[in-house]
């Protein structure tokens, strides 16, 4: 089951831009979601329907195109349902 958690995110970061890609049979695709916080700092989330692995991929970054960006860190969808306010506290704490 793939849960939208694209309205949480989007408000606790409202200048992401996001991006949808429908991939295939394997992932079902996957949500990208890029915000700023200021000119040098950034988040990377990747919201992902994969079954084997974490849903919820995310990293810091230094502008809003890149894409290979800090340590990745991993969420699963588990702990996202548990309560998302753990989940932004994580995130944020990697942009400081």
């Amino acid at each position: 089951m793939f849960v939208d958690y694209t309205e949480v995110l989007l408000e606790s970061y409202p200048s992401m831009c996001s991006t949808v890609l429908a991939s295939g049979i394997i992932d079902a695709g996957y949500l990208v979601l890029i915000g700023m916080l200021d000119e040098t700092r950034g988040i990377y989330v990747s919201i992902s329907n994969i079954n084997c692995l974490p849903n919820i991929l995310f990293r810091k970054v230094k502008h809003i195109k890149d894409f290979v960006g800090g340590l990745n860190n991993f969420v699963s969808e588990a702990e996202m349902l548990r309560g998302y306010k753990n989940v932004l506290a994580k995130m944020k704490s990697i942009m400081w």
